[in-house]
């Protein structure tokens, strides 16, 4: 993606003109219908999310006004397509990424005795916990290096990767 214009005699691709893009994200708001979309195309076919869709403000912190800021997402509903925000005082970080030995998650006090779950790449539950207060370390020593996915939650259910070396 570039802001440059190009003229009709260049052959270089061009996929899009990033402040384009940027400017259709602002104006043009996820609709019930894309959520409901993703939601489908997450259940049933390719059981993945697309993270524009359940966080449109990720644009700005990849290529807009937020570059350099830290990110600190907004829990989504999935499973309610015309709730958008149902734990809108929920944030968190996870670190550090990639992994030595301990994982350590910074979180409000409503995610609280709310249970953490960490499966391999094949998916297999490999460690349960639960998050003890604000800043809750867990250890990861017994784990061999790899790619694990955690899952926070038991109600709105947020998933990361993370990787352990």
């Amino acid at each position: 993606m570039t802001n440059t214009l190009l003229n009709n005699t260049d052959q270089s691709p061009l996929q899009a003109r990033l402040n384009t893009l940027l400017h259709w994200n602002r104006i043009d708001t996820v609709s019930n219908w894309e959520r409901n979309r993703n939601n489908i195309i997450d259940s049933f076919y390719q059981h993945n999310r697309n993270p524009f869709i359940d966080h449109p403000e990720l644009a700005e912190y990849l290529w807009g006004d937020s570059i350099g800021l830290t990110w600190m997402p907004t829990l989504v509903d999935t499973n309610n397509s015309t709730s958008i925000n149902k734990y809108p005082n929920i944030e968190f970080m996870i670190y550090p990424n990639p992994i030595k030995s301990t994982i350590r998650i910074k979180a409000t006090t409503n995610l609280v005795l709310e249970n953490v779950t960490i499966y391999t790449s094949e998916g297999v539950e490999v460690l349960s916990d639960v998050i003890e207060g604000e800043d809750t370390e867990i250890n990861l020593e017994g784990l061999q290096d790899g790619m694990y996915f955690i899952s926070i939650g038991d109600e709105f259910k947020q998933h990361f990767r993370v990787l352990k070396m």
